[in-house]
């Protein structure tokens, strides 16, 4: 019961919107935190997809192959829009680390 109450906790803390600062606490706290939204997000993704091809069946197979392909292509440029901006993130999060140590070198 203390594992679920602190799963809801931790869930509701995640989908609160507030700022959170990662490097301080526990590893594993900082990323199931990120993880959750990235998961429903992929989530609510997947039932788009499947209501999308509900509607769409209607106007006869063709369409479904369209939107078929159509899901895939999206489905790569999201990787690859995804695993671009994490690594210019991460680039720029270095960037300001180096500027911070120059900076308290002339303090």
């Amino acid at each position: 019961m203390a594992l679920a109450r602190a799963l809801g906790s931790l869930v509701a803390d995640a989908m609160s919107g507030r700022a959170h600062d990662y490097t301080v606490g526990s590893i594993g706290r900082a990323v199931v935190l990120l993880a959750i939204p990235m998961v429903l997000e992929m989530s609510m993704e997947s039932v788009f997809v499947v209501v999308d091809t509900f509607f769409v069946a209607r106007l006869g197979a063709e369409a479904v192959t369209a939107l078929g392909l159509t899901e895939a292509v999206l489905t790569l440029l999201y990787a690859t829009a995804l695993g671009l901006g994490d690594r210019r993130f991460a680039r720029i999060q270095l960037d300001l680390h180096e500027l911070e140590i120059l900076a308290d070198d002339f303090v």
